[in-house]
């Protein structure tokens, strides 16, 4: 039993010196190549990832936390206090993730990339303007 205890103690002292480390580097790489060299995500990976699900999201600048439903078949909904949103979603020539809602002029756009925590964010102009904090399978309907 002492034994598993110090190899378990020994493989835990690893995994944070490794993920401190890797913490570390990409630290440098992030100072040296600007804030915003995260992955993008390609147009058939977006849909793969999004199709169907629950997304919460949080806006940057007012903190606000809303759920939108993105659908496979290009339809998103979302409840924003007492209102429902409709609209479609859909990614353009710039591989950009857009949504147009039916109640606006035009479609609102930005880069959908992974962090340097691996966590997805929605880049606009240089800056992230969302966080999409938890994404999850729509249930099965029969």
């Amino acid at each position: 039993m002492h034994t598993n205890f110090i190899q378990f103690r020994v493989y835990y002292t690893c995994l944070v010196l490794v993920i401190t480390l890797t913490a570390m580097h990409a630290q440098e790489l992030f100072a040296s190549e600007g804030p915003l060299d995260l992955s993008i995500v390609p147009e058939e990976d977006f849909k793969h990832i999004f199709s169907d699900t629950n997304v919460t999201i949080r806006n940057e600048k007012t903190d606000e936390v809303h759920k939108n439903k993105f659908y496979s078949d290009g339809t998103v909904t979302s409840k924003r206090g007492n209102s429902k949103w409709r609209g479609i979603w859909y990614t353009d020539e710039n591989n950009q993730h857009c949504i147009r809602w039916d109640h606006k002029d035009k479609s609102t756009c930005g880069i959908i990339m992974q962090d340097e925590n691996g966590d997805w964010v929605k880049v606009k102009d240089n800056e992230i303007i969302r966080h999409y904090e938890l994404i999850q399978p729509l249930p099965k309907t029969k």
